[in-house]
């Protein structure tokens, strides 16, 4: 069953819908979208983006990505305002989400947008901000932010390792590494690397024992007032980075115990409660394997990697958030909805996965395959619009060529260097 009012797929309000890029996340919100009848334009960079392919949705070419900021703008601000109505605007990244919070006031006339301000998107997506508006009741990892050497060798002798860096969010321009998270053994280790390259716009935390499989997500939707309009849980069992990075292999809803399913529905809940957010969220929460306490780890206050995949259990966000952004009432949609149980994946993020786990001897091919068996959902595939994922498998069958011309040129080298000797 999917939750959506009635009148949605009759809508005669026209407004269109604008999703700027982000590779699954965008694309899972175009077809969401599209479910709807309504008009998408797909805003795009990079000539590598397969939502250019999908036949949901028209796409717009801008020449500047958002590290052009003013440039950005320019050609935003010039495609909105030759649309005939105001257009539902959709981010798929922090950076985008708060690109456009930062410029509300200026995009208004145009576009329809959540009313969470900049201030407050910002307090809540910078893990750092994020932390310090937790209600006392739920539960942190312990952590220590852009510590000075100081600070940090002190911190370290009382929180022993592995630890965790993480920007405050992906993408921030002042932290300097792109990995989404860097892990390190011991405080030897950090504290090397922090004298090198040092820890502005850094998170540090401990390493609790949890990863692939301990790795749960609240997801859903709050309304103009902030109140929470709907929740779903999802349970991630492989990652890329293994344990540590996007979801790879999943299952919606989460297969918990009632008790651990209530835990991280009513964190979400009274975490919510002190933020006053408006739109999607999809918030991360870490299961200690040793207490069995649930951490939280993140809030992404935009459409996520695994939205699509909701949708296909009956829980359509990208949708549901249109509606309640141009003023649709949502009243008859059950907070907690039950929903299809289904294993979903991103395959070409998963072999990855697999093979960093193989490698680390942690899953075996007869265990991977089973899994992508188990799969109904998958992260570009759908038979109604299977363009966009005979394009991400051109990319793998390409990337795979390269590596197997590379190690053919390897041996022979071998082969060469042997004989000379």
């Amino acid at each position: 069953m999917n939750y959506l009012s009635k009148d949605v797929l009759t809508n005669k309000c026209n407004h269109p819908a604008i999703v700027l890029p982000g590779a699954a996340t965008g694309l899972a919100t175009i077809r969401g979208l599209a479910e709807g009848h309504l008009k998408v334009y797909a805003i795009l960079f990079e000539h590598r983006d397969a939502i250019q392919y999908s036949k949901y949705s028209q796409t717009v070419k801008f020449k500047n990505s958002m590290q052009n900021e003013k440039q950005f703008m320019a050609e935003l601000l010039a495609f909105v305002s030759s649309l005939a109505t105001k257009a539902v605007i959709f981010p798929s990244k922090d950076s985008q989400a708060l690109f456009l919070a930062r410029h509300k006031q200026a995009l208004s006339p145009f576009l329809i947008m959540p009313n969470t301000s900049y201030e407050q998107l910002r307090d809540i997506i910078c893990k750092d901000r994020l932390h310090g508006k937790a209600p006392a009741n739920v539960n942190l990892i312990p952590s220590i932010i852009s510590p000075s050497a100081a600070e940090l060798k002190s911190w370290c002798a009382e929180n022993p390792g592995p630890y965790f860096l993480k920007p405050f969010y992906q993408g921030i321009a002042c932290c300097h590494f792109s990995d989404k998270n860097i892990q390190f053994p011991d405080s030897n280790s950090l504290i090397s690397y922090a004298k090198q390259n040092g820890l502005n716009g850094v998170i540090v935390q401990r390493f609790l024992k949890g990863g692939d499989g301990y790795i749960f997500d609240c997801y859903g939707l709050c309304n103009f007032d902030g109140e929470v309009v709907v929740r779903a849980t999802h349970r991630r069992f492989r990652q890329l980075q293994p344990d540590t990075g996007t979801t790879t292999y999943g299952e919606i809803p989460a297969n918990l115990s009632v008790e651990d399913e209530n835990a991280i529905l009513d964190a979400t809940k009274e975490l919510l409660d002190t933020l006053h957010y408006h739109g999607i969220f999809g918030i991360e929460w870490l299961q200690d394997k040793n207490t069995g306490k649930f951490y939280l780890i993140d809030f992404n206050a935009r459409p996520f990697s695994s939205i699509g995949h909701l949708t296909s259990c009956g829980l359509n966000l990208p949708l549901l958030s249109y509606q309640e952004l141009i003023g649709e009432n949502l009243s008859s949609i059950p907070e907690i909805p039950k929903l299809k149980h289904k294993y979903w994946m991103s395959f070409t993020r998963d072999l990855d996965s697999f093979l960093t786990k193989r490698t680390q001897k942690e899953i075996h091919l007869v265990a991977w395959l089973t899994s992508i068996l188990k799969c109904r959902s998958f992260a570009y595939w759908d038979f109604r619009d299977p363009l966009p994922a005979l394009f991400q498998f051109a990319l793998l069958l390409k990337r795979l060529t390269k590596k197997i011309i590379k190690t053919i040129r390897w041996r022979r080298l071998s082969v060469i260097s042997a004989e000379k000797k």
